[in-house]
């Protein structure tokens, strides 16, 4: 029994995190993060959950193995809780990811949709109307003159662009007085225009995060 309860501790949680692997894309949130570090605590996070999950489930056992039962030494106990309770979680983690990529590769409905920036096809109006302008978007207000782009956030902070406008829908900011981080120039491309709004997408890596921005009346 041990012999298996071993084996089932070591090939559940590479199974759960291949997986979500396949399944799960890395998603805008992660390219849109600035840091190294952020990014390593999102991956290990979402993809290792299979295998980090042994913390909370000592201190659950460390509690549960107060309770003397087969005249086991408290250490076994915990060891032995601990196990159990892994096996337990990894194998309803193996269940739900497992169903996750049946409905992906065999029923062909993604549960996790994403654009691919490469896909999208760039408006062919003329963009001058947004070039210049207050605009109002979810996150803040925008202010555009000349190659200047200024964002105030509805927190209160304020972040400064230079911006330069490409032939081909497209635009490119980068960002003023910032150490070099994996954001500090980001590619839009506009996609519709009409006389209320437009709509874009910023590229996150090879992903593309859709954004509506509103002409400020």
């Amino acid at each position: 029994m041990n012999k298996i309860s071993n084996y089932l501790i070591g090939i559940l949680p590479i199974i759960s995190i291949l997986l979500i692997s396949w399944t799960m894309p890395l998603s805008t949130g992660y390219y849109a993060m600035n840091t190294f570090l952020e990014r390593l605590f999102y991956i290990v996070g979402l993809y290792g959950i299979s295998i980090w999950i042994i913390i909370p489930i000592s201190f659950l056992a460390c509690l549960i193995a107060i309770i003397p039962f087969k005249k086991r030494s408290y250490k076994k106990r915990i060891v032995r809780i601990c196990k159990w309770i892994f096996i337990f979680i990894n194998i309803i983690l193996v269940i739900v990811n497992g169903g996750l990529t049946f409905s992906k590769f065999i029923l062909k409905k993604d549960p996790f949709p994403v654009t691919k920036y490469g896909s999208l096809k760039a408006t062919n109006k003329d963009l001058s109307i947004i070039k210049e302008g207050r605009f109002n978007t979810s996150y803040g207000k925008i202010y555009r003159k000349g190659n200047d782009h200024k964002v105030i956030y509805t927190n209160g902070d304020t972040a400064q662009y230079k911006i330069t406008w490409m032939d081909n829908g497209e635009h490119l900011l980068v960002k003023m007085n910032q150490e070099h981080s994996f954001n500090d120039s980001l590619k839009i491309m506009v996609t519709f225009i009409n006389k209320d709004y437009y709509e874009c997408y910023y590229k996150l890596g090879k992903l593309a995060h859709y954004d509506k921005i509103e002409f400020e009346k």
